[in-house]
């Protein structure tokens, strides 16, 4: 089976390592690759090759209507071909298909960390210390939480920057009566882990990307909820950008199209500072 395997598959493997991928998703992702997929049917060939080969697992999503998308995950095979032999597995979960409530949010941070994946890569920047969905626990005390993804990006210069990416979908209560919603805890969680670190005299830095694959005035909401919760308003903790807006922009890592929780734009990497020897 291992024969069967050529440079651009090992490509594939680590794309649908982070997420699962429709076809669109994968060819979008190849700009990254060694070699990229020029011609989706031929893209298609190969996907379809390695599922039969029982690399990779193929499933539909549940979506009304006519050309329904379909979207590929590892399969335990191609899993321990990418970690090893002794690698122990993950849930079950991983290699199955989505159940019907987790389609639409998958599908969208999909979209997040293949147009990400393609920006970093397109500025040399290399992307580091990638979790996916629920794959990374983050704990403060009996607290604790799981991202939708995190990552770090490494820059030409060797500047470091650590992110963690929340997706809205639209459905979560952005403000309730006790101030306990599911949003609400997520940004008390992020600045007591943020106040956490500086306490134990870690240097992590971070910011949480807040994406809604809604409207702008639901971004809003979102941020000016944020700005509430947060003790410390004038710390910039969130990065908001509606998912639409994010697609759109060809170099989201430079350009300042994010607005964070005090109301300023920012891009996820600052401009490198001035070094000019002093004379």
């Amino acid at each position: 089976m291992a024969t069967l395997v050529t440079a651009r598959d090992w490509d594939i493997f680590r794309a649908l390592a982070r997420c699962p991928l429709t076809v669109r998703q994968m060819e979008k992702v190849s700009e990254t690759f060694a070699a990229p997929f020029r011609s989706e049917r031929r893209l298609q060939r190969r996907l379809h090759a390695l599922a039969t080969a029982g690399l990779v697992r193929q499933w539909r999503y549940a979506t009304p209507g006519p050309g329904v998308p379909c979207y590929y995950t590892l399969s335990p095979e191609s899993y321990r071909l990418l970690h090893g032999h002794d690698a122990i597995l993950p849930g079950h979960r991983a290699f199955e298909p989505l159940s019907n409530s987790r389609q639409q949010h998958t599908q969208a941070l999909a979209d997040f960390i293949v147009h990400t994946a393609v920006a970093a890569h397109h500025a040399d920047f290399t992307i580091a210390e990638f979790h996916r969905e629920g794959s990374l626990r983050l704990q403060v005390g009996p607290d604790f939480l799981y991202p939708d993804c995190t990552f770090r990006f490494i820059a030409p210069d060797g500047r470091t920057f650590d992110f963690y990416a929340e997706l809205d979908n639209g459905t979560e209560t952005v403000h309730t009566q006790d101030g306990n919603g599911s949003f609400e805890h997520k940004i008390r969680f992020y600045e007591a882990y943020k106040d956490q670190c500086k306490a134990l005299g870690k240097d992590h830095r971070f910011r949480v990307i807040l994406v809604a694959s809604g409207t702008d005035k639901r971004l809003g909401h979102l941020l000016t909820r944020s700005k509430d919760l947060l003790r410390i308003k004038q710390r910039p903790l969130i990065y908001g950008i509606t998912l639409r807006d994010y697609l759109d922009c060809a170099t989201p890592l430079t350009i300042a199209c994010f607005l964070d929780n005090c109301g300023a734009r920012r891009a996820l990497v600052p401009p490198a500072p001035d070094r000019k020897s002093v004379v």
